[in-house]
């Protein structure tokens, strides 16, 4: 699977049953699917990568499930840039905060984009490769009746997914 052996299956799992709680995508057959949603899929990816303490030890590896988004048709999009802060603004704020000595903390919304919906005019129809497939239909066996004959798994997203051209911009949303 990857340099990381089972850390990086553990890994995937942990990604999967997250992508399966927040019930990011449904499972579809290939053959039900429209030519135009057939030709417009996408691939997807799965990236490791290893998580080290202040000693720079390995603690964990962790996974991230990503579509192609660079197969999706550009002119399908408007704008789907999100509106960030800038360096200068966070040091601004940061230092006035310092010099009034007032608390700041920072927060990680874990598997934030999976939680903008994509929107129901919007299809995106990801390929999950047949060993990711394995994992998903190991942790929702329904899923198996949906595979295609190379094994792979066509599914309909219901939520942003990393990658995707506009889940940036649904998050944001959101």
């Amino acid at each position: 699977m990857s340099k990381f052996g089972n850390a990086a299956i553990e890994a995937s799992k942990t990604e999967f049953r997250q992508l399966l709680e927040k019930e990011v995508f449904v499972p579809k057959k290939w053959e039900e699917l429209s030519s135009s949603e057939r030709h417009d899929a996408i691939r997807s990816f799965m990236f490791f990568k290893e998580k080290l303490d202040g000693d720079g030890q390995v603690i964990k590896v962790k996974a991230r499930f990503v579509a192609n988004g660079k197969q999706q048709d550009d002119e399908l999009y408007e704008d789907v840039s999100s509106p960030t802060a800038s360096v200068t603004t966070l040091f601004t704020v940061l230092s006035l905060a310092a010099r009034e000595k007032k608390f700041t903390a920072i927060g990680d919304i874990t598997g934030a984009y999976l939680n903008a919906s994509m929107p129901d005019e919007n299809t995106v129809i990801v390929i999950i490769d047949n060993n990711m497939a394995n994992i998903v239909c190991e942790l929702d066996p329904k899923f198996e009746r949906f595979r295609m004959k190379n094994g792979c798994l066509p599914v309909k997203l219901k939520k942003a997914l990393y990658g995707c051209k506009q889940s940036a911009m649904l998050w944001y949303i959101t």
